[in-house]
């Protein structure tokens, strides 16, 4: 799902949001991570095995004029933090709302599109949801700055039609990261015994 998770639209438009926020208010990274510290995962989840919410606000994965840098979890874990963020905190700043909505509705889209590996029925709202949110996107920032990643989502509803299920690299992605992280550790351990 590369088109919307790992440098794909929500890293894009994260990016986007995070050199917004910079530029119109004194925000800062600290107090994101402060915010996300108040979210607690539901326990036995998925998301009560990885890092602490605040994790999803280091500097490593925020830079000014740059997308996020998280893979595709941390991608989505950040979204609904900084939706949830921008309801909470920013929404009464009036110049920051058609962003904000442009964050909600790639929510709304992200939410559909989970719901389409559990139910591919979910699929008939697709192409509505992307709609809207090319739509409040364009109104945020512009169409220009719109990668060919957000038009192979278009196509989505009909290979979900096709194939009967939402085809995705999510738990491939994982195993790639694991058998990743095990080398990396044995190059570290390699290079202190030499």
């Amino acid at each position: 799902m590369h088109i919307f998770f790992h440098n794909g639209q929500i890293s894009q438009i994260l990016g986007q949001w995070w050199t917004l926020l910079q530029t119109e208010t004194n925000i800062t990274l600290r107090e994101l991570q402060r915010y996300a510290e108040l979210w607690l995962p539901v326990q036995g989840s998925p998301a009560a095995c990885g890092p602490k919410t605040a994790a999803y606000f280091s500097e490593r994965l925020w830079r000014k004029d740059a997308d996020f840098r998280g893979d595709a979890d941390a991608a989505a874990a950040a979204l609904s933090l900084v939706v949830a963020f921008c309801e909470e905190i920013l929404w009464s700043q009036e110049p920051l709302r058609p962003y904000i909505e442009a964050l909600q509705s790639l929510q709304n889209l992200i939410v559909c599109v989970w719901a389409c590996k559990v139910c591919p029925s979910h699929a008939t709202k697709l192409s509505e949801l992307q709609k809207k949110h090319f739509q409040k996107y364009k109104e945020a920032w512009s169409s220009e700055s719109m990668r060919p990643k957000w038009h192979y989502g278009l196509h989505l509803e009909a290979q979900i039609r096709r194939c009967g299920i939402l085809l995705d690299a999510f738990t491939l992605e994982r195993k790639h990261n694991f058998f990743k992280k095990i080398n990396d550790w044995k190059l570290g351990l390699c290079a202190k015994l030499f």
